[in-house]
């Protein structure tokens, strides 16, 4: 029994001393080289490593230090190296000394006095031999320009289309110019400066009287559908002269929200050409004009006297005319008092020109005319 433990004894030593050694051997370095070339050999190894791992390593340094490209379709990665580099390619400071600042906020285009083929609306008429406040009268009367409740001019979508765009020189100065192209339109080689003046046989007007006649929009006749330049507000000039409910309510909110009537105190209307026919939807709106802004209602003041032809039908549109057939009663509601007088359509001026001759005979402190359109 003693040897048979003493036999195990050496055989687990055996086993530890083989396990021991076997360990010391995989972590036993390798011998040391014997000779100079091995050692050369050995050096040169290692810078080869050495320079493909400084090599890797540049790459990476590369790829990750690298700016992003922009964006492009399958497209465009076809196109040449040219128009990659175009694309990443920085303004030189020469460059960006030509552009000047860049602002955050887009401004609308600036004057140019190199472009010969833009002219603002003085201009134009200079060029078309013609006074400027002639020319802003009758784009207005064509429908290219309007005022806003500022009494500034402004683009219409009709001027829009013919080339019609704004100019500034800063944030002050604005302005409406024209392609040199609209001269040669119908709008420009229409125009007719004698058009809005009153007859020859009129008389010289009162300080007090305004020198012209004031209108929102303007009306081109439907002549049986055969005017292309019917619009939709002409056709609502037609239904306030039906009197519609729906069109008087559409020029008052007009009128109430985009017209300056600063010191008017009292308000009239032109009567119809027919004597017996006492309510219009002229005469409607007035009154509702008046009850807003607390106005004098003198819708009695102004009367057709005398039953005359009615203009629309071939009537005669001579002032002399109508101051013969109008008269003047109530005075005492528009005495000492700024009047206006108010029509729906006006052409050449006739009617309203007569009816502020009519009220300037009697004592008042002003007058003055506002149309909803005139004819063009």
């Amino acid at each position: 029994m003693g040897w048979l433990i003493f036999i195990g004894i050496l055989i687990v030593m055996t086993l530890l001393e083989n396990s021991i050694s076997n360990s010391s051997r995989k972590n036993r370095k390798s011998p040391p080289p014997k000779n100079v070339e091995d050692i050369i050999s050995q050096l040169r190894q290692k810078k080869q490593q050495t320079q493909n791992y400084n090599k890797i390593a540049s790459k990476l340094r590369a790829r990750t230090h690298r700016k992003p490209l922009e964006l492009s379709t399958p497209s465009e990665h076809s196109s040449s190296h040219k128009l990659c580099e175009e694309r990443v390619r920085q303004p030189t400071k020469q460059e960006k000394n030509l552009e000047g600042p860049i602002s955050k906020k887009k401004p609308l285009e600036l004057y140019s006095k190199s472009n010969d083929d833009i002219l603002s609306t003085t201009m134009l008429a200079k060029d078309l031999g013609i006074n400027g406040p002639n020319l802003i009268e009758h784009f207005i009367d064509v429908g290219l320009l309007a005022r806003d409740s500022f009494n500034k001019l402004q683009l219409t979508s009709v001027g829009k289309s013919l080339g019609g765009t704004y100019r500034q020189k800063n944030e002050a100065e604005k302005w409406v110019v024209w392609p040199k192209s609209i001269s040669n339109t119908w709008y420009v080689k229409s125009i007719d400066t004698t058009k809005a003046k009153p007859s020859s046989s009129s008389t010289k007007l009162s300080p007090k009287l305004c020198n012209s006649i004031r209108h929102y929009g303007t009306y081109h006749p439907y002549h049986n559908g055969q005017n292309p330049h019917f619009d939709s507000f002409s056709s609502q000039i037609l239904n306030f002269k039906a009197g519609q409910k729906e069109a008087i309510q559409y020029f008052f909110n007009l009128l109430t929200k985009k017209v300056n009537f600063d010191n008017t105190e009292a308000i009239l209307y032109v009567p119809s050409h027919d004597a017996n026919k006492t309510s219009s939807p002229v005469r409607e709106l007035a009154s509702m004009l008046a009850k807003h802004f607390n106005w004098v209602d003198a819708t009695d003041c102004l009367v057709r006297a005398k039953t005359i032809k009615k203009l629309a039908n071939g009537g005669n549109r001579d002032k002399t005319v109508h101051v013969n057939s109008l008269k003047v009663k109530s005075l005492h509601l528009i005495s000492n008092k700024n009047v206006l007088i108010l029509d729906d359509v006006t052409t050449t001026g006739g009617s309203l020109y007569a009816s502020m001759e009519l009220m300037n005979e009697h004592k008042i402190k002003s007058i003055w005319s506002y149309a909803l359109a005139k004819t063009f």
